[in-house]
């Protein structure tokens, strides 16, 4: 649905069900344009000091290290693949009982062995 030319707004989710910030909405938008290396650096800098951004930028990080991935685009898909697995580990260690925590290191442990396929 286009208004005059203008693309429809993109709305992303966190986890307490609010938009993401405009940082985690560019770096889906720069991987969506297979702009890998600007999206890594944008959710490096977004995260690098806020884990609930790095929690919410899973997603967006593992989408785009397999797209770069598929592209022959190895060291930034390796990268944004480990930024992914940070957000993995980061979540699990939230849990609040132990069956939660292993149900959480289940994609630690799929990422950490996709990222050593690499």
């Amino acid at each position: 649905m286009r208004a005059r030319g203008q693309e429809p707004p993109v709305v992303l989710l966190g986890m307490d069900g609010k938009p993401l910030g405009l940082e985690l909405v560019a770096a889906s938008k720069a991987c969506g344009e297979q702009r890998y290396e600007d999206a890594l650096a944008i959710l490096e800098k977004v995260t690098a000091t806020d884990h609930v951004a790095l929690v919410e930028a899973i997603g967006i990080a593992e989408h785009g290290a397999n797209a770069a991935h598929a592209r022959g685009q190895r060291d930034v898909a390796r990268s944004l693949l480990a930024l992914a697995l940070q957000g993995y580990q980061a979540f699990a260690s939230w849990a609040t009982s132990g069956a939660e925590g292993m149900g959480r290191m289940h994609d630690v442990e799929r990422v950490r062995k996709q990222l050593a396929s690499w």
